[in-house]
């Protein structure tokens, strides 16, 4: 990633938050759906055109390229570089990497997101939060559409037949084949914490959620519960981590 595009992104981001009149914090808790779903952002579209769902919007690959973008201070691309980039970036075809949505609520509450029966009010608040979080961008990361994993090409995103979207079955089986310190560098670039056991330099992913409740795919409102509450937690300190990085990245180069 180079100069032109880091500033590039860092413009767009201000000129969103500038013409909503929010500060940076307000991304925390920013449900991308939005786009879609409320009038006051749905104008908005250079923000969000694309193709894909909401972890490939525009406004989120802006952030991504700040938070994980290599730099190279000697060189500058033009917009429609950047703009052709971009659309490697999503095509089907092309493109390293992509936009990923780590704790998806649909394999278990359905598209539309159906509750399951015998809830009580609490709980379909829990419900509902999760819902609106989902597609935050402490929910989104980036990975390589390839991976080379047990000797084989796998695309990442044939992960969710085989894991069911649970992103920590997940990260344990993928460092099983590597090392404690590449998956270190793994969980911190991304902010993971809260997925791996941490013991001094040792990296270990673990299991987060109660996957002893999932019967033979007929999902319980236990295990959506625990699911729920569960990637709430993890949204929200990503978010947290995540916008405070951010922050530190724009700010630095607005003083350089």
């Amino acid at each position: 990633m180079v100069k032109g595009d880091f500033n590039f992104c860092k413009i767009q981001i201000n000129d969103f938050l500038n013409e909503i009149d929010e500060n940076i914090d307000f991304l925390k808790d920013f449900s991308f759906s939005e786009f879609r779903n409320n009038n006051k952002f749905h104008k908005y579209k250079k923000f969000y055109y694309s193709e894909g769902a909401e972890d490939n919007f525009q406004l989120a690959k802006f952030i991504y390229i700040l938070l994980w973008g290599d730099r190279d201070d000697n060189k500058e691309y033009t917009h429609n570089e950047l703009k052709n980039a971009w659309a490697s970036f999503s095509s089907s075809d092309g493109g390293l990497y992509g936009g990923e949505t780590i704790n998806n609520y649909t394999p278990w509450l359905g598209q539309n997101g159906k509750e399951p029966k015998g809830l009580n009010s609490h709980e379909k608040e829990i419900i509902y939060i999760f819902k609106k979080k989902y597609t935050t961008i402490g929910n989104f990361m980036v990975l390589p559409k390839r991976i080379k994993w047990k000797d084989n090409d796998v695309y990442i995103n044939n992960k969710k037949g085989s894991y069911k979207d649970l992103p920590d079955l997940f990260y344990k089986d993928l460092f099983k084949y590597n090392n404690s310190l590449i998956a270190k560098d793994f969980c911190l670039k991304n902010f993971l914490e809260l997925y791996f056991d941490i013991d001094n330099d040792s990296y270990r992913a673990k299991d987060v959620f109660r996957h002893e409740l999932r019967k033979n795919d007929n999902l319980n409102k236990d295990f959506i519960l625990d699911f729920a509450k569960k990637s709430i937690e993890i949204i929200d300190y990503r978010a947290e981590k995540m916008i405070s990085r951010l922050k530190e990245i724009m700010e630095k180069d607005s003083n350089e």
